[in-house]
């Protein structure tokens, strides 16, 4: 309960809570509007001859009042009515509100995140929880019926076809599609099943590189003041001017086909990414907590592609710089065709630390 009541805040300021304010704010005009009128009417309607207060009443108010109610009652009837009407606008407020901080605990307590990282208590714990070196993992998918590769995957198709087929020997039957194989073919490790330097397969070589740019931005901070981690090889790497390496970068791409879903899917494991950018004061993973996450191609390309997911690994994290072994719950960003994403406490895995101060 006391984490409800502190979420209050966070919940009204929402854009769901704007929405519902500007709905009560028209129903307390409307209302307001009538129930001054009926007041009105109320007052003056006892010196107007009683024969005529009926038709004086329907001229008023543009209505044609029935047989079976007198005057003097149907105004107090609508008075009531406006009066039900300003109590329901009030309680629609209070509904959406209280919907927002049950409904959305996540959104509703970042605002108390963000006061106590600005604390003086956190502010020292910045050192302990540097944001570089770090690791980059995400996930890239690329449609297969796109002009620029479509060549290469229907090659790709028929190898990896005459492959099962053989490796098989008609112990089970292999479509021509592939639609059916709820699998993903490795390509990446694979050199026959690579794109091939051919007029027809050129372009299809960008699904072997990588050249993402991720952009951190405070809210309501100008597009030229953001910190930015560029994955990208080690020659691009070396052309750029950054800020100082906190080690050589390194990517480890793998690059699979999934012909049920028609799609590419290419795995990036970036170390050590370039950081590019104007922001020179985030030194600290917390410094990343609240700010919007967004992507670009720093490189150009004429291949379509979403980003799926999105995980970051720091070098307090267990298993940092190794091989293998997954992050723990929580880390990863689900994209899910968004075009932005938020970070939270728990992307950087120090929700721990924040429930322990």
């Amino acid at each position: 309960m006391e984490d409800f009541f502190r979420s209050i805040p966070a919940a009204a300021s929402s854009p769901y809570a704007f929405a519902a304010y500007a709905i009560a704010a028209i129903l307390f005009l409307f209302a307001g509007a009538k129930l001054r009128l009926a007041k009105m009417l109320l007052d003056k309607i006892t010196a107007i001859p009683p024969k005529e207060r009926r038709r004086a009443l329907e001229i008023a108010t543009g209505t044609v009042l029935p047989t079976h109610i007198e005057p003097e009652q149907w105004i107090r009837n609508n008075r009531t009515r406006w009066i039900f009407l300003l109590l329901a606008a009030l309680l629609i407020v209070i509904l959406v509100i209280a919907t927002i901080t049950i409904v959305n605990p996540t959104a509703t307590a970042l605002n108390d995140i963000k006061v106590k990282l600005s604390s003086a208590e956190f502010a020292s714990l910045r050192g302990n929880y540097p944001l570089e070196p770090l690791e980059l993992e995400f996930t890239i998918e690329y449609s297969m019926d796109q002009p620029q590769i479509r060549g290469y995957a229907e090659r790709l198709r028929g190898d990896i076809v005459s492959y099962l087929r053989k490796a098989r020997e008609n112990r089970r039957q292999t479509s021509e599609s592939l639609t059916d194989e709820k699998v993903l073919f490795v390509v990446s490790n694979q050199p026959e099943w690579q794109p091939r330097m051919t007029d027809t397969e050129r372009l299809a070589r960008q699904l072997l590189e990588d050249n993402t740019e991720f952009h951190f931005r405070k809210h309501g901070a100008s597009r030229d003041n953001d910190l930015r981690l560029l994955s990208t090889s080690r020659g691009i790497a070396d052309a750029i001017v950054t800020m100082k390496h906190h080690g050589e970068i390194s990517q480890k791409i793998k690059l699979c086909a999934d012909f049920s879903r028609r799609v590419f899917v290419k795995s990036v494991l970036c170390r050590s990414p370039v950081r590019t950018g104007s922001d020179v004061t985030s030194v600290s993973s917390l410094d990343l907590v609240g700010r919007e996450l967004t992507w670009a191609q720093a490189v150009s390309s004429e291949l379509s592609w979403v980003l799926v997911s999105f995980a970051m690994r720091f070098s307090y994290d267990y298993g940092f710089g190794q091989e293998g072994g997954g992050l723990p719950s929580g880390r990863e960003l689900k994209i899910l065709r968004k075009q932005a994403a938020e970070i939270s406490i728990d992307h950087i895995g120090l929700r721990d630390v924040l429930n322990s101060r």
